[in-house]
């Protein structure tokens, strides 16, 4: 993990504490990092996007450093943070590999339980801040778990799933063809009249909701099937017009993954208070390009601190919202 987060870090401002919680039969783990020197506070819960990364947003092929970051800014501003390892990263026990949709939810769920008893009459509100996939997985706990008052949804979507798949995969392999030369026209060509992508990845996604297992071998490589089918089956729409709390969307303008333009339709599904802020610039890892977007340069974005605006925007909607 980087060391960029330490711009934020100062031992008279925050205190950080390890702890472990129980969903089920697992344990986890997990950080609260809280402001000194107050009593009440609101808790700020993270919720991190897909794949096998941890409390901090980081994997063995990724390393985005968001809810570290974000815990310290927010503990600099008077707002406690907890963050935890998904089942079967980082330090927490489980099977990421064969964990479904509805396992993240339960554990998130029993996230929020477990802040609840620890901070008890020193908790003042609970907000969930999800971030892509998480950012799905907040509006489900905050109807199953009483005392959630607001959300953060960070790059979130409201297309099917198989949708946002299909148009993920179709430019990451425009942008393999992009370059000079009669084959990477000729394959240009291919992609662009036959739509070969997206057949191809039609029939992977066919074969998934067909299967019973967890876990499944497409194209040589294993895919947490579980995951993929309850993704696939579940309404983003619906989620979100059972929303009843008050939240605040941070889009990213040059979102290759959760565009933008989805959070017109998350608004007008929400029922209850919705605020948004589309920054212009921002990609789905949440730094800032002047370039166009490309998947090509999330080595080198990953490489940037988060930007400073969205969480100076997080903190400061959180406060005016819940600081008592």
């Amino acid at each position: 993990m980087r060391e960029i987060s330490s711009r934020f870090r100062a031992d008279g401002v925050m205190q950080q504490t390890e702890v472990t919680f129980q969903s089920g039969p697992l344990r986890l783990a997990g950080t609260f990092t809280r402001p000194r020197g107050t009593s009440r506070v609101p808790v700020v819960i993270t919720i991190v996007g897909s794949g096998p990364i941890d409390r901090n947003a980081n994997g063995h092929a990724v390393q985005l450093d968001i809810f570290n970051e974000l815990a310290e800014f927010l503990a600099r501003c008077g707002v406690a943070c907890f963050r935890y390892d998904k089942r079967g990263t980082g330090s927490s026990a489980g099977d990421f590999m064969s964990a479904g949709h509805s396992d993240l939810v339960n554990d998130a769920t029993e996230a929020v339980r477990f802040v609840i008893r620890s901070f008890g009459a020193k908790l003042t509100s609970i907000i969930l801040a999800g971030h892509s996939e998480g950012a799905l997985i907040a509006p489900q706990v905050a109807q199953r778990a009483p005392g959630v008052g607001g959300l953060v949804l960070m790059c979130p979507f409201v297309r099917p799933f198989g949708d946002i798949v299909q148009d993920q995969i179709r430019r990451a392999e425009m942008e393999q063809v992009a370059g000079s030369g009669l084959g990477n026209w000729m394959s240009r060509q291919l992609l662009t009249r036959f739509d070969l992508a997206a057949r191809r990845n039609a029939r992977y996604l066919e074969q998934i909701s067909r299967s019973a297992k967890d876990v499944m071998d497409v194209a040589g490589q294993p895919v947490n099937a579980l995951w993929m089918r309850e993704m696939m089956a579940i309404s983003p729409v619906e989620v979100y017009s059972k929303v009843t709390v008050p939240t605040h969307i941070v889009g990213a303008g040059k979102d290759l993954q959760c565009p933008p333009q989805d959070i017109a339709g998350i608004k007008r599904a929400i029922p209850a208070p919705v605020t948004s802020r589309i920054f212009a610039d921002l990609t789905h890892l949440l730094r800032s390009s002047a370039a166009p977007a490309r998947f090509a340069d999330y080595d080198t974005l990953m490489g940037q601190p988060v930007e400073l605006d969205v969480l100076h925007n997080v903190a400061e909607w959180v406060l005016q919202t819940f600081a008592k």
